[in-house]
């Protein structure tokens, strides 16, 4: 199967890339007819999720094509058509090849090559700890809580320098004044930060990126505002509600 060297897949989230890149692995795995192929083919990702859901999609494809009837579904008929697009196979010839290669996935799930880069890395560095000096059972750990200190700190040096994170942290202190917690953001800082670092927090964290500094600050206004106006709300109903309340001798804690 001719192929370029490199095919970039350029499109927005939803666009069908996982589904396109699936595909592209199923062709290339039936390309030979080989039911272990698949050992020889890596596929990286950026997040576990995305490994994951990449594993199960292919998979299934596998289930699909390996159908004996080529019309036993709208599916089964669709990718087996996409499949002989790349492959140039007839189709009996891309059923039985995927069935024996759908039934070798379940029985060798571990040789289904498809992680995260970070997962990747220390497969290799695994494989080679002996000529780089590390013990084989070594592990890697990494100190969440020392790295979000340091950005704290980092955070903290540039009030007074940076216009945009002092009147930030100003406006967090005066909340925190007003709702009766301490001054000193540092707790809520870090548990920003436990959440940005988070996978399913990626999306978000991109968006926050990709919108600069400018829609960052009318974005962060925009919520200081809304949160403000909900908190004034909230003391209008305690206060309503402790009048309401006071003829018959409850207390509102």
């Amino acid at each position: 199967m001719a192929q370029s060297n490199l095919i970039v897949y350029n499109a927005s989230a939803g666009s069908g890339k996982t589904f396109t890149l699936a595909l592209e692995y199923a062709a290339l795995c039936l390309s030979r007819n080989d039911p272990r192929y698949f050992r020889h083919i890596l596929a990286i990702t950026f997040t576990n999720k995305a490994a994951h859901e990449l594993k199960e999609r292919i998979i299934g494809f596998m289930r699909i094509l390996g159908e004996n009837d080529e019309h036993s579904s709208p599916s089964s008929s669709d990718l087996t058509s996409h499949i002989q697009e790349r492959t140039g196979l007839e189709a009996a010839e891309i059923h039985q090849r995927a069935a024996h290669m759908h039934q070798m996935m379940l029985y060798r799930y571990s040789d289904l090559h498809i992680s995260t880069i970070d997962s990747f890395i220390l497969s290799v560095l695994r494989s080679f700890s002996k000529e780089i000096g590390l013990p084989f059972d070594f592990d890697i750990e990494l100190d969440h809580q020392k790295i979000m200190d340091l950005l704290i700190d980092q955070i903290l040096s540039d009030i007074g320098r940076d216009t945009f994170i002092t009147a930030q942290l100003i406006d967090w202190c005066r909340s925190n004044l007003l709702e009766g917690k301490s001054w000193n953001p540092r707790r809520q800082i870090q548990s920003s930060l436990s959440t940005l670092i988070k996978e399913e927090s990626i999306p978000y964290r991109n968006a926050l990126l990709d919108s600069g500094q400018e829609g960052l600050e009318k974005g962060l206004g925009s919520l200081l505002s809304k949160r403000s106006k909900l908190l004034s709300r909230i003391r209008d109903i305690q206060s309503s509600t402790r009048e309401f309340l006071t003829p018959w001798n409850i207390e509102l804690h």
